[in-house]
């Protein structure tokens, strides 16, 4: 790590209500880095629901809501609650993987959004292949911080519409 001249060395970057990493200013590091871990923290929760999620295992997708979650799909259905949020796990098909990019967080006191892009993908039968690309779009996240971290309040999944190889034969009429 390069050092700093002395007359930067006690300037501090400060981060607005609203802070993206463009838009941060200079103030006390103790806030700056809180924000960072904050973030780093929901991110890192967010692949712990994307891995849970695909790997089959509902207790560890349930453990990354609150008691009373919910997952919510525009147009479709939503679960309501850890039972409900592990039923909907343990009953979705296998071989499925969920890939988040372009996340932004914003963090206020105890409570977060975070809004990311969604892309599911299907893994070939067998292990061998490329997977298909399933279904794009994104989430629309609450977050809260509990004692045990930070964990989702409700999620909502927008999805642009299904790409043919989601009805399974490659044909979009089908």
């Amino acid at each position: 790590m390069r050092p700093q001249p002395a007359s930067s060395a006690g300037l501090r970057l400060r981060m607005p209500e609203r802070a993206t990493v463009a838009t941060m200013q200079y103030v006390h590091s103790d806030e700056f880095v809180q924000r960072l871990l904050d973030r780093v923290a929901i991110r890192e929760l967010t692949a712990r629901y994307n891995r849970s999620f695909d790997l089959h295992d509902p207790d560890a997708f349930a453990s990354t809501f609150v008691r009373d979650g919910v997952v919510a799909i525009e147009g479709g259905p939503e679960f309501a609650g850890q039972q409900a949020l592990a039923g909907m796990c343990a009953g979705t098909p296998p071989g499925l993987m969920h890939v988040t990019t372009d996340a932004t967080v914003d963090v206020d006191g105890d409570e977060a959004t975070q809004e990311c892009s969604l892309l599911a993908l299907k893994r070939p039968a067998g292990g061998g292949g490329t997977p298909l690309l399933m279904a794009s779009g994104s989430y629309e996240d609450k977050l809260v911080r509990t004692e045990n971290g930070w964990l989702f309040s409700r999620r909502l999944i927008r999805l642009d519409g299904a790409t043919p190889t989601m009805a399974g034969s490659g044909d979009p009429e089908t």
